[in-house]
């Protein structure tokens, strides 16, 4: 009797931590979503979109990111993003930078913002993939 209940007991904790990880309670997906994309230690990417305009030839002639970041920091910060475009085969066709003020510290209303960089230089009918970096500005 003594070790069915046992064995009962370990069952449902089993099944309390499978259901745990599958929700999400115990990992973090967000965490390396972005890992190839985003990198910074002070704002966290909660989301972002790629659009490639295009004319009626088809050529790119403009690129445009937009993104959602979060404050990690237990403190207001000055950010600057900096995307950098590049080609199917990885050559830096160009950056831009984009700073955001006053970010407030991560639990405080306002802790997350918006941005949008525009690319339509000479090359971005080029332009394949991003990646971008924030950092704190002091």
């Amino acid at each position: 009797m003594k070790i069915k209940r046992e064995m009962m007991i370990l069952t449902l904790v089993l099944m309390m931590l499978i259901t745990m990880f599958n929700t999400g309670c115990l990992t973090d997906n967000n965490k390396d979503k972005y890992k190839d994309v985003f990198y910074s230690d002070v704002v966290k990417l909660v989301n972002y979109s790629l659009n490639l305009e295009k004319n009626k030839d088809d050529k790119i002639i403009k690129a445009t990111v937009k993104g959602y970041i979060a404050n990690m920091l237990d403190r207001m910060i000055k950010v600057n993003i900096t995307v950098t475009f590049y080609s199917k085969t990885d050559t830096v066709l160009d950056r831009k930078s984009y700073e955001i003020d006053g970010l407030r510290a991560k639990g405080e209303i306002a802790s997350m913002t918006d941005f949008t960089i525009n690319y339509d230089g000479e090359n971005v009918s080029y332009v394949d993939h991003i990646k971008m970096h924030a950092f704190e500005i002091t």
